[in-house]
């Protein structure tokens, strides 16, 4: 792992990384973003680095993101987001933790969300198990924003309007999981 900035020109690919704790300016503009697509719905793309990873971080992640997300909220880690430049819309579920469609025979129009448009300086801070959210770009350049939050070794990610709910388990940096249909999900309390 390389202590300083590469010395060679050109573009970086995302999955540089580093051991010294700066990463400075110069570098990230030289970074390559990796463009992901969601995997629940491939529409939905969005180009990341992960500077976290680039300088060894283990338990909290920080990337540097344009374009969107699709509606979530977590059980184990807690989220923020900054917005840097760009303008776009921010979706929220009213309630917090809200499982949302296949619970209780609810679908997806049984999901009351509320929006608010959003832009550079503007910030959000999301609770485990609070309100669901997601942005969308709604401007004519790039919505780009810092993203960051904790990386528990257990998290549970649930898309209320897609009815369906991710277990994650993590261990040296590598993320596992499984998905199941939020219908499937039976809620019980002790007397």
């Amino acid at each position: 792992m390389s202590t300083k900035t590469p010395v060679a020109d050109g573009p970086l690919p995302h999955t540089y990384r580093q051991s010294h704790p700066l990463l400075s300016a110069e570098t990230i503009a030289r970074l390559k973003p990796e463009e992901r697509s969601h995997f629940l719905d491939k529409e939905v793309k969005r180009n990341t680095l992960s500077l976290g990873d680039i300088v060894g971080l283990e338990v909290f992640h920080v990337e540097y993101l344009v374009h969107c997300t699709v509606l979530h909220w977590h059980t184990g880690d807690e989220e923020w987001i900054y917005i840097l430049s760009g303008r776009g819309m921010a979706e929220m579920t009213v309630l917090e933790g809200d499982f949302g469609a296949g619970v209780d025979k609810r679908t997806a129009d049984d999901v009351e969300v509320e929006t608010k448009d959003i832009g550079p300086g503007d910030f959000f801070g999301f609770k485990r198990s609070g309100r669901a959210h997601m942005l969308v770009n709604t401007g004519t350049e790039d919505l780009v924003y810092l993203l960051g939050g904790e990386r528990n070794s257990h998290d549970q990610c649930t898309y209320p309007k897609m009815g369906k709910t991710l277990h994650i388990t993590r261990e040296k940096g590598e993320a596992s999981g499984g998905i199941v249909d939020n219908e499937h999900i039976r809620f019980w309390k002790r007397a």
